[in-house]
């Protein structure tokens, strides 16, 4: 019954996997989807919410692409693993690091907060490369 249940799961993660085998595909993702975030809260949530504070600060948000940049390169290293804990590593970096960074290019997240979170992400890819 185990063996059918992971034979299934891996029969899921190769059909989900082979869209995005080729690295630059996800790249290229990857920085649409940051692009679409930026937009998204430099034209809708910063300026027509009062309640949320905007200030863009082009520092962050240029180390922002960078740090995403290269985390999309560790998403391809994820994706080829194909581990349980790589498809965690791969929800957790687009609902959770991303934002961080267009949280800190725009909404007055400071350059200490993007430089730790930044730290926490790398010993966290570190720590999945085993």
């Amino acid at each position: 019954m185990q063996n059918i249940f992971v034979e299934k799961y891996n029969n899921m993660t190769l059909k989900i996997s082979k869209q995005t085998d080729k690295s630059i595909i996800t790249v290229i993702c990857v920085c649409l989807y940051k692009l679409n975030l930026d937009l998204i809260y430099y034209l809708f949530i910063g300026n027509v919410y009062s309640s949320f504070y905007f200030t863009v600060s082009p520092f962050n948000v240029i180390n922002g692409w960078l740090i995403t940049i290269i985390m999309a390169y560790t998403i391809v290293i994820y994706n080829r693993q194909k581990t349980c804990s790589a498809i965690m590593m791969i929800a957790l970096n687009i609902i959770y690091f991303i934002p961080i960074t267009t949280y800190c290019g725009f909404a007055g997240g400071s350059s200490g907060f993007l430089l730790y979170a930044s730290i926490y992400w790398a010993f966290l890819s570190i720590l999945q490369y085993k």
